[in-house]
């Protein structure tokens, strides 16, 4: 305590200085408490982005995943290996080799022997005749 011709006037003063140092303490714990806070308010809003970009990121890897899957490339790839599980395939070149002769030509059959073709077109409509029915029987 500086010496003082009051005793009282240095009682105060000495009030005066605690009550200055525990406002300057106050002020210093509180820009720490705020500047703590704004430390914890910046990594939650990151961690919150972080997470939005994760979900983001996931949803659109699950929309890629799912347009290859089934999207046209996807579908035409089902074809692809259904049709190759169907018929031979050459696996050096990936072409089709089924219908070819032993000269490596391939076979065409002629439309007529493929398709039955019926002179009238009454058949299956109920209006055919007995003798038509009876022909067609004989040809099966």
């Amino acid at each position: 305590i500086r010496t003082h011709p009051n005793p009282e006037a240095a009682l105060r003063a000495r009030d005066v200085e605690k009550d200055a140092e525990k406002k300057l303490k106050r002020f210093i714990r509180q820009v720490q408490e705020q500047r703590t806070q704004i430390l914890d308010d910046l990594l939650s809003a990151e961690r919150r982005a972080d997470a939005a970009d994760k979900a983001m990121a996931a949803e659109k890897e699950s929309v890629q995943s799912f347009n290859e899957e089934m999207g046209y490339k996807g579908r035409q790839r089902r074809l692809d290996a259904y049709m190759a599980s169907r018929a031979d395939v050459d696996p050096s070149t990936g072409l089709l080799a089924a219908g070819q002769g032993s000269t490596g030509q391939v076979t065409t059959l002629h439309g007529s022997k493929v398709v039955r073709r019926l002179v009238r077109k009454s058949f299956g409509l109920g209006r055919a005749s007995k003798d038509e029915i009876a022909r067609e029987h004989r040809k099966f």
